[in-house]
């Protein structure tokens, strides 16, 4: 049988996706799985770059900085090997055809749609009608830097938090904002085409994940997506109001929603700064008029601040500095090529999501970006809202 390298590279990219975003059974071991996969998937492409006849100037300089500000520069104050995959995870994709970025979109997005599809209907038989027994009781551990807090039960095709009434699919990520994020830029990507099975597939578990930021995505998204459609507003507001009136009488009692969802759209400015510690947004204060703002604190300062808790937008700007958030940016920027305002929207969809979850410069979220802009531009007149 003959080796397909080509294939293999696609998987790769699919599983790097996959290994960031963690099934329970990697939790422990994700990292050191990822560098060598980025190493196997960067000999597998050797040849190929090698053979690149033209290489823009632009994606060089850019290439370039990156090593010198998130490598070097950063080195003398920690040795960060998690930037150095992300770069060349950053470097590798531009040695992607359209054809195959749009081939990885595909395959991310069936891998997704398959696993909702096998835990979704097993959490709702546990949360709706029988409560399964439940494997062991976990934590997280170590690698996510919950001290053990957190107690989870494991349904082996699905986790649940150990909790009272607060139940939310996690399907079988960490938390369900993972999933609720995956989801929300994959539904943008293929262009709300619910058509497509596996989007209506992706739309229910997250939805099922309760996230007001999978709500806010989803929204501003399709209105991004839609902006020059005058006759979509008045088909958006109509499928909202008559999901409303559907799912009010479903979901008014139900106490995970309410807390999760509704409670939460109440006081959404505080929804949003209760993910920040109050030490985080003093420093983050003072940080903005000082000198460091400008180069930033690097990952090291953060990781010995156990006071400046928090997953915002404020952690992402300390760490970076104006000019590593520049350089990130621009990390996006090189893969806009063509297309009008819609992939332009898929940028700031990324950026919105940077207020709650500040993980742009992750190999997983410049992947998805990447395909989805592929995607975005390759087929102009795909449907939207199905």
């Amino acid at each position: 049988m003959k080796f397909n390298k080509s294939s293999l590279v696609l998987n790769l990219f699919v599983f790097f996706v996959f290994l960031q975003n963690p099934p329970w059974p990697i939790w422990e071991i994700y990292f050191p799985i990822l560098i060598v996969s980025v190493l196997l998937t960067f000999v597998l492409l050797f040849k190929r770059i090698l053979a690149k006849k033209f290489i823009k100037i632009n994606f060089l300089v850019l290439t370039s900085c990156l090593i010198f500000f998130f490598i070097f520069y950063q080195y003398f104050q920690k040795i960060s090997i998690s930037s150095s995959v992300t770069i060349i995870v950053f470097f590798l994709l531009n040695f992607l055809s359209e054809d195959e970025k749009c081939l990885i979109l595909e395959k991310i997005t069936s891998v997704l749609a398959l696993i909702i599809a096998v835990s979704l209907p097993l959490w709702l038989i546990n949360q709706f009608y029988y409560k399964f027994p439940f494997g062991y009781e976990m934590n997280y551990g170590d690698w996510k830097g919950d001290d053990g807090v957190t107690i989870l039960e494991n349904y082996y095709f699905f986790i649940q938090e150990k909790h009272d009434f607060l139940n939310r699919f996690y399907s079988v990520f960490d938390e369900p904002g993972v999933l609720s994020t995956l989801a929300s830029f994959i539904l943008f990507a293929n262009k709300y085409n619910f058509r497509d099975k596996r989007n209506i597939i992706i739309l229910l578990g997250a939805f099922f994940s309760y996230s007001l930021t999978f709500i806010l995505l989803t929204i501003i998204g399709l209105i991004l997506y839609n902006i020059r459609k005058p006759v979509f507003f008045i088909k958006f507001v109509s499928i909202v109001l008559v999901s409303g009136v559907l799912l009010f009488p479903i979901l008014k009692d139900n106490a995970t929603f309410n807390t999760s969802i509704i409670s939460r759209v109440l006081v959404l400015n505080s929804s949003i700064e209760e993910r920040t510690s109050d030490n985080l947004k003093s420093y983050f204060s003072g940080y903005l008029t000082s000198v460091d703002v400008i180069l930033g604190k690097g990952l090291a300062f953060l990781g010995s601040r156990s006071d400046l808790r928090g997953q915002g937008y404020q952690k992402f700007f300390i760490e970076n500095g104006l000019i590593g958030s520049l350089l990130i940016i621009l990390m996006y920027f090189s893969f806009i090529r063509k297309g009008g305002f819609i992939v332009y929207g898929y940028l700031i969809l990324f950026l919105i999501s940077l207020i709650q979850r500040p993980f742009l410069f992750t190999p997983w979220q410049i992947i998805v970006f990447a395909v989805g802009i592929s995607s975005l531009t390759k087929y102009k007149n795909s449907p939207s809202l199905g």
